[in-house]
């Protein structure tokens, strides 16, 4: 045991010790002017002339404050971007090239000073060109994930980034060496400074590891002691209120249910009953109506607060759509000239010349009924109509909300709240406004002295003074020239409130600490590249200028005529166009023009591009230069056999006579192929005809006529006749039978009926007597009883095969959930079984007792627990007294355990004495039990004071004192009579010492009373556990005699007493004997 508990101790130790910090880097923009290498040349091109951007990989190293300047030596961290390629100015989103962006790098403290290091190389395929190498120190104090820095490390190139310096997770302080863990358990109950990691003990506990409880518990009725508050602090149980949870709430007061419901009190809750369309706990919940299915017809169903409508299709009216509208006595919709037909679900116009249309005209749907809500605007359109909606409303009909919270319009971590039709934003405390973007602007009232600017913050402001001004309110001038700060010997010349450095040649700068950037004022014109040098620049210009500042304009048509085939040349500034010739274009007249994109060629005619031209291949039947000319085949009279020829548009066509057919009316026709002889006749080919050879029952050139023997239709019952041969042949329905449909077919032999409905036979049908729950043609379809909402108190109902149920919610039981069911919430505890006849009432298990069983008698009163309750009262006290401290605790008892005063019984035991002043007093011993369950002393004793029994019972003062035997190490109330400790493992592992220590305690409480009875000297009597300090190497010793007894006795403790009787009567000797088992006498 010993060994974890120091394991555990070094875990934490180290962990303190060793700490974490992170410094996470974010790249922000990186720039290289011109995209050029270290030496001055472009990256990827030849002196001044650039081939493209250049292909960047960036290596970052984090290092020690004196760390050197390799690139190579990062004590803390290093990082490579790989290549990113062609950009001469890059800005960093989500990533850096192969890196997460930010990334970060774990130190094992943080150190307050780092240096950033960054080398820059263009990646080429044969060797890497190297670009520039920065480098900068970078310190704070500020180690907060919170706070975030800017950075720039600059030498030729630009580098960008934010870093945040922060501990990890349990760890603080300015270099993240403070481990700090929260903790609520045996080890500890605190939480964790923000910035120092220091401990913050929880409510209610203290010490260095907050272990050690601060105890300010009382007695709680109906709830828990808050034992982390620092006051008493009773937690009540749901239901209950007051100092100690003893009074309970009526529900209702607060009226919890909504939207009319019906609040009902019981127990420790509410049930609410519910108005028809509402259910849930609070009646809160709309009753969606539409999952029923309602509306009939293809209506639609709209749910509505408490209700429902149904949306009907067009020709459909009633609540629910089953009403069908007689259009043509409303208004008569069809047009003046036409008559309406009403038929179901719509009607139907017989429209007169004229018009046309469901009914011969435009329905106006904005003026039958205006189909928008709200204030929206109907405009009518032909056949339908459009809604334009008023701001905060949508849908088809505007008839959808708009939730403006979705679109986050509040600012400030403020809360949307969304209206009808709007929203509003409940702002924190600080901001205001509609959308909680004002702040209270503290620099309304200028706190800040002279030119300084003052910066609003959320609660407060910062003065930001002017250059050459400190302090809190910038009231303080600085002598800025004490420190020189002028770099590269400048002159340091003080202002008032600044000042100001005049420097060398080449240097330039607040103080003299740049080189002079002679592009700074962008001397080169006309998107010209400017390259500082010293004392000068050098421009290079973009294509079409020249000059030192690229301000004079290249003649392109003088230099080289770069027009072609004759193009006319004209300069303009910086550049050059070319007017072309015809069949030509392109920026320089060199690009063909196709005119074959034009498709000049028509009727399928191909066409070929030529330089400078193009041809049309035409197709058969057309000619001409883009094939628009039609050619005359029938001036060669194409058709043979006196056919007739017609010319197309590209074709001809032949008309051939009868017998001939083809393109060109020259092959005989087989008419045979067609089968034009019906009914299986024959055919025979003719020259240019044919002849049908009929069959028996058939006549007709193409035997088309049938002899009909179905003649006076002799199949009876809707039977079908069918002719052949001479005779007929009758196919009945289902029905009936026989050879002319003439005999009942019995239907219920089959039995068609289900769900034990009785069938019944009818000539040429049946019908199926259904049950209740079943409908149809053959009862299988089930009837849906759940159409008319039986399921009351906002019960869901459910639809099942032949029947249906109810699912009540919380409170309610029984087929329709028409029944409160008080045992709904589970009010009673501790596996309990409740009964719902009325009210709740808890039936407890044994040892369990209160009106909800919310009270448990210990199972085994452990060790002195079982010890009766001593009351020590001030005075002689009679049996008149003693029947109302009997009556006072019986009535009590039943009540805090809620169960008759007859399962009770008490055991009051008074012995009579005096005290130190010879004055009568008596003790009484209390033991009661509960169904022959014995309440504990610690339980008892807490009935005595929370119920106030002595109070209530006595008219002589009394208290009650807690005693402890021997067998228990901890002591109770003893009025001060002293403080004891004892090794429980010790008397368990040898009991029968216990036993022969009660035997000594009997003799001795017998020899007491005897010496008192003749003595008649006031005495104490002292039950002491083992280990104490009085007698300590075979010495006792007393304080001085103050003639207080009590005092003397208050200060004494024994070493393995068991029970002592003193007399003090002046200073007193050392004890007389000893026994080897360390009894003094």
């Amino acid at each position: 045991m010993n060994f974890w508990i120091i394991l555990l101790v070094l875990v934490s130790v180290l962990k303190v010790v060793s700490g974490t910090a992170q410094i996470e880097i974010r790249l922000l923009r990186y720039v290289n002017p011109g995209g050029k290498g270290d030496n001055g040349h472009p990256c990827d091109g030849r002196w001044l002339f650039n081939g493209s951007p250049c292909d960047h990989k960036i290596i970052l190293c984090v290092d020690r404050a004196g760390g050197s300047s390799s690139i190579n030596r990062c004590a803390y961290g290093r990082a490579d971007t790989g290549e990113i390629s062609n950009a001469d100015t890059i800005t960093f989103a989500g990533r850096a090239g192969r890196l997460s962006n930010p990334f970060s790098f774990r130190l094992s403290t943080w150190p307050g000073t780092v240096k950033i290091k960054v080398r820059v190389t263009d990646i080429d395929d044969n060797s890497d060109d190297f670009v520039d190498f920065m480098q900068n120190q970078f310190s704070t104090t500020e180690v907060t994930y919170s706070r975030t820095h800017r950075v720039v490390v600059k030498r030729r190139t630009t580098l960008s980034m934010v870093i945040r310096v922060y501990c990890d997770q349990n760890y603080y302080g300015p270099q993240c060496t403070t481990f700090c863990r929260p903790r609520n358990d045996w080890m500890g109950h605190y939480k964790c400074d923000g910035t120092s990691g220091a401990k913050i003990c929880y409510q209610g506990w203290r010490g260095q590891t907050c272990n050690q409880r601060v105890n300010l518990c009382g007695p709680c009725q109906h709830g828990s002691c808050d034992r982390t508050a620092s006051v008493y602090r009773c937690v009540c149980d749901f239901g209950y209120k007051g100092t100690n949870c003893e009074t309970e709430i009526d529900q209702c007061v607060s009226k919890p249910c909504r939207n009319g419901g019906q609040c009902s009190t019981f127990v420790t809750n509410y049930i609410c009953l519910c108005p028809t369309g509402w259910y849930g706990s609070i009646c809160d919940n709309d009753v969606n109506e539409c999952n029923y299915n309602s509306c009939r017809n293809n209506g639609t169903c709209v749910n509505t607060l408490g209700s429902y409508r149904c949306k009907c299709d067009k020709g459909w009216t009633g609540t629910h759509c089953d009403i069908d509208v007689n259009e043509c006595a409303i208004g008569d919709p069809c047009n003046a000239n036409a008559s309406c037909i009403n038929v179901p679900g719509t009607f139907e116009c017989v429209c007169s010349e004229g018009l046309s249309g469901g009914t011969c005209e435009d329905i106006n749907e904005c003026l039958e009924d205006n189909p928008c809500f709200g204030n929206a605007t109907c405009i009518n359109e032909h056949g339908s109509f459009q809604c334009f909606c008023p701001e905060g409303w949508t849908g088809d009909q505007c008839d959808i909300d708009v939730n403006e919270c979705e679109n986050n319009p509040c600012l400030s971590n403020s809360t949307c709240t969304n209206l009808e039709g709007s929203f509003v934003c409940v702002c924190p405390a600080g901001m205001n406004g509609t959308y909680c973007d004002l702040d209270i602007d503290e620099c309304a009232n200028s706190p800040c002295v002279g030119n300084s600017t003052c910066v609003n913050q959320d609660g407060s402001f910062v003065c930001s003074c002017a250059k050459g001004f400190a302090g809190v309110l910038c009231e303080t001038d600085i002598d800025e020239c004490a420190s020189a700060p002028c770099a590269n010997n400048g002159s340091c010349v003080d202002h008032v409130g600044t000042y100001s450095c005049e420097c060398h040649s080449g240097w330039a700068g607040d103080l003299c600490e740049e080189e002079k950037d002679e592009c700074e004022g962008k001397p080169c014109n006309n998107n010209g590249t400017c390259t500082d040098l010293f004392d000068d620049f050098d421009c290079f210009c973009a294509r079409g200028w020249t000059g030192k500042a690229c301000d004079d304009d290249i003649n392109e048509c003088l230099v080289n005529d770069p027009c072609s085939y004759d193009g006319n040349c004209t300069n303009v500034l910086g550049s050059f166009t070319c007017e072309c010739p015809p069949n030509w274009e392109g920026p320089t007249c060199d690009d063909d023009v196709d005119e074959c994109l034009l498709s000049p060629c028509e009727n399928g005619g191909s066409c070929d591009n030529r330089i400078g031209r193009y041809s049309c291949l035409c197709s058969d039947g057309f000619t001409g230069q883009d094939c628009d000319v039609d050619v005359n085949e029938c001036v060669q009279n194409p058709c043979f056999n006196n056919g007739t020829c017609l010319n197309m548009n590209g074709d001809y066509v032949c008309t051939c006579p009868p017998g001939w057919s083809g393109v060109n009316c020259g092959q005989d026709q087989d008419e045979c192929d067609t089968s034009p002889c019906s009914n299986g006749g024959s055919c025979e080919n003719t020259e240019g005809s044919f002849t049908c050879s009929c069959s028996v029952d058939y006549s007709g050139r193409l035997c088309e006529t049938f002899i009909d023997n179905c003649a006076g239709d002799p199949c009876l019952n809707h039977g079908n006749c069918t002719s052949a041969q001479g005779t007929f042949r009758c196919d009945c329905s289902s029905s009936w039978t026989g050879e002319r449909c003439n005999d009942d077919v019995n239907e219920c032999e089959r039995n068609p009926c289900q769900f034990g409905s009785t069938c019944i036979n009818k000539n040429g049908s049946f019908t199926c007597q259904c049950p209740p729950e079943m409908t149809g043609p053959t009862c299988t379809t089930d009837v849906n009883e759940c159409l008319s909402n039986p399921c009351i108190n906002g019960g869901d109902c459910v639809n099942n095969v032949g029947s249906f149920h109810c699912e009540c919610h919380l409170g309610f039981k029984g087929r329709l959930c028409g029944q409160i069911d008080f045992c709904g919430s589970s009010p009673c505890r501790h596996n309990s079984t409740c009964v719902s006849d009325g009210s709740p009432r808890c039936i407890c298990p044994k040892e369990v007792f209160g009106k909800f069983c919310d009270i448990i008698l210990k199972n085994a009163c452990i060790d002195d627990n079982t010890d009766p309750v001593m009351v020590n009262v001030n005075g002689d006290l009679d049996t008149t007294g003693l029947e109302a401290l009997n009556t006072t605790l019986l009535q009590a008892l039943s009540n805090v355990f809620a169960i008759a005063a007859g399962d009770i019984r008490l055991v009051l035991t008074p012995e009579h004495s005096a005290d130190t002043d010879n004055k009568p007093m008596t003790t009484v011993l209390v033991s009661a039990f509960v169904k022959d369950v014995q309440i504990c002393q610690d339980e008892l004793t807490n009935v005595f004071n929370t119920e106030h029994i002595l109070d209530n019972a006595l008219t002589l003062p009394a208290t009650v004192i807690v005693q402890k035997s021997i067998s228990d190490g901890r002591v109770g109330n003893l009025q001060s009579t002293a403080v004891f400790e004892t090794k429980e493992n010790w008397l368990i592992s040898r009991w029968y010492i216990l036993a022969v220590i009660a035997g000594v305690f009997i003799a001795l409480v017998a020899i007491a009373t005897v010496i008192y009875k003749h003595r008649r000297r006031p005495k104490t009597m002292v039950i002491a556990g083992r280990n104490g300090s009085l007698y300590r190497n075979g010495s006792l010793t007393m304080p001085e005699d103050t003639g207080d007894e009590t005092s003397a006795i208050a200060s004494l403790s024994f070493d393995n007493v068991l029970y002592t009787t003193f007399q003090p009567q002046g200073p007193t000797p050392p004890p007389a004997t000893c026994d080897n088992d360390d009894v003094c006498t």
